[in-house]
């Protein structure tokens, strides 16, 4: 995480065993792990929320296609276009009959 080696790691806790002093050394390590752990868990709920969020907006983009498809794939739209063309026979028929019973 952090790409420490072992010399800096030894530095680090050379430094911080004369600054803090021997005594209070694992109180401060302590202290420094649970806000480490709190702190990584902020940025687990963080990158939860974000996915949660991307989800939901790809369900809703997928809730929009399939209600266009939906749309355009009506079945009563495809029954009152035959019933149209249907009607439309009808009539030249009946218009057809109506002329020849003319003659």
């Amino acid at each position: 995480m952090f790409n420490i080696g072992f010399g800096e790691l030894i530095l680090i806790l050379l430094i911080a065993f004369l600054v803090v002093g021997p005594q209070d050394l694992p109180k401060v390590a302590r202290a420094l792990a649970r806000a480490l752990k709190y702190f990584r868990g902020i940025v687990d709920e963080v990158k939860q929320s974000v996915n949660l969020d991307s989800e939901l907006t790809e369900i809703s983009n997928v809730k929009k296609e399939i209600q266009q498809t939906v749309k355009n794939v009506n079945p009563l739209n495809n029954i009152d276009n035959e019933i149209k063309d249907v009607k439309e026979e009808l009539q030249s028929t009946e218009k057809v009959f109506k002329k020849s019973s003319n003659f």
